[in-house]
């Protein structure tokens, strides 16, 4: 899948879970860590995403998510719960987060829609409001734009300036649409003056002749303007079909499966830094450690049945297998999974206090 599809993907998923409305804290964890994997974070270093990290010792104030860039945090998440509207307290929270570690940029979301700050207006002060806003699940949203913040292609320098043309596009779209739905006197005056060379004096009966004409024209140049650039592009979108290969299709599923794993352990308070991903094809092993003999659990596809395998708390070779439909149904395994997981902690724990021989 490409960028675009796999944010759709993730948008479909919030969705379903908007109306399960599952608790806070597995939310958080499967939205935010879902979208770090596809902005590739966490991938060949899990230690560069920190979870509630601590921004100020003295109050105990803790950030949801911290992107770590040699042991400092360049760009800050919080994340609020699904549904809830987010608002100017939320804002307040964010700069007291800034002010503690001057991050480069700060984010705050509540699964779908997606606000970016950086300190643009004042130096070491995070802006009053976002440079740039994305809700995933809306269609029309340029979610292309998150590519900004990928691993790969994250550049600070960029994206200040990205900022600063958003913000002048904002302004002059603000302009053009308060003409557009009630052209100014101003404005009417002007295209009078342009039409007649500024041989004909504009009075009250000319603003009321030319306002009506001007508006219309405005919507009309427009549109015009939309169906010449996007027109074309418009219709083969609506007559083409995408498709993915069997591949591919497998690769993107098992994504989605591991980290709705990961993200229900690390709604239990589970270190998830120790949950790594494994498998062959056909299977995904969710790893202690991504120790193949410490699996948390395994699910395998086969004849497209998904089937899955969950450990027995202390014999590692005891497993259940479960068939599971959806991938709602693996929230009723979770707490074998985190008997398990704990099983092997206590056994790693013993190992590092066994004494020398």
């Amino acid at each position: 899948m490409n960028f675009k599809e796999q944010i759709k993907k993730l948008a479909d998923r919030i969705l379903k879970y908007k109306k399960d409305k599952n608790n806070e804290a597995e939310t958080q964890h499967v939205c935010i860590m879902r979208m770090l994997d596809i902005l590739e974070y966490g991938k060949e270093n899990p230690f560069e995403i920190a979870l509630n990290y601590v921004t100020d010792v003295k109050k105990s104030e803790k950030v949801d998510v911290a992107i770590m860039r040699d042991e400092k945090p360049f760009i800050l998440i919080e994340c609020k719960l699904l549904e809830k509207k987010l608002n100017k307290d939320d804002v307040l929270q964010l700069r007291r987060y800034f002010c503690s570690v001057y991050p480069e940029v700060v984010i705050l979301t509540n699964g779908f829609k997606y606000r970016f700050y950086l300190a643009s207006d004042k130096e070491n002060v995070m802006d009053n409001e976002p440079f740039l806003e994305i809700d995933i699940t809306d269609e029309k949203a340029d979610v292309e734009k998150l590519k900004y913040f990928s691993k790969s292609k994250y550049n600070y320098a960029e994206i200040k300036k990205m900022a600063k043309e958003l913000k002048r596009e904002a302004l002059i779209k603000k302009i053009i649409q308060d003409e557009v739905l009630a052209p100014h006197d101003w404005f009417v005056k002007a295209l009078v003056n342009r039409i007649y060379e500024g041989k004909r004096k504009v009075g009250p009966n000319e603003l009321t002749q030319f306002t009506p004409p001007t508006e219309k024209v405005l919507l009309q140049v427009i549109a015009d303007k939309v169906e010449k650039k996007y027109g074309e592009k418009l219709k083969d979108a609506q007559n083409s079909k995408t498709s993915t290969t069997a591949k591919n299709q497998e690769a993107a599923d098992k994504l989605e499966w591991f980290f709705t794993i990961r993200g229900a352990l690390g709604g239990r308070k589970i270190n998830i830094n120790q949950v790594i991903q494994g498998g062959k094809p056909g299977e995904l092993s969710v790893l202690f450690k991504g120790n193949d003999k410490q699996p948390i659990c395994r699910l395998e596809f086969k004849d497209n049945k998904k089937f899955l395998y969950v450990y027995d708390e202390s014999v590692s070779k005891r497993r259940i297998s479960h068939d599971v439909e959806k991938i709602d149904d693996v929230f009723q395994y979770i707490d074998v999974m985190v008997k398990r997981l704990k099983h092997y902690e206590g056994k790693s724990a013993k190992r590092r206090k066994a004494p020398a021989s």
